[in-house]
């Protein structure tokens, strides 16, 4: 066999492992509204009467453990949203997305105490849906490599 064989051979192999992750790589409606109710949840706890919203927050971040722990049960890996690919975009603008949400309803919080809880179920959504376009993005790219 030669040397080009060979090369040819690993990257058969390599394409062949991605396509199987690309297989594996689709999580349920319930892990994607398990995000987006993070993210929202992240939002709606600055509503929360003072010293709550620390704690909504803290109750958030061990939820994203959790998810983190159960992906690894499940699929026996967790694929980190904040990697470089295709993903990053969609990422970033979930993010973006997120602070411009929570910044609106701290503004407003003066005027209308339940902005925060109303961008929180906005929050939910939107990013239930980015995590939707997430996955398949993330599919694509294992697919297409």
């Amino acid at each position: 066999m030669s040397g080009d064989d060979e090369v040819q051979d690993a990257l058969a192999a390599i394409q062949k492992v991605r396509a199987r992750m690309a297989a594996r790589s689709r999580w349920s409606f319930a892990r994607h509204a398990a995000f987006g109710a993070v993210m929202g949840g992240m939002v709606a706890s600055y509503g929360l009467p003072h010293p709550y919203p620390l704690g909504g927050l803290v109750l958030c971040l061990l939820v994203v453990a959790l998810i983190a722990r159960m992906d690894r049960r499940r699929d026996g890996f967790f694929v980190n949203g904040y990697r470089a690919g295709r993903t990053r975009g969609i990422t970033v603008g979930l993010a973006l997305f997120t602070v411009a949400a929570l910044l609106v309803a701290m503004g407003l919080k003066v005027q209308w105490s339940w902005s925060p809880l109303l961008a929180g179920a906005v929050v939910l959504v939107v990013t239930t849906l980015g995590s939707l376009a997430w996955e398949r993005a993330y599919r694509r790219e294992l697919e297409e490599r």
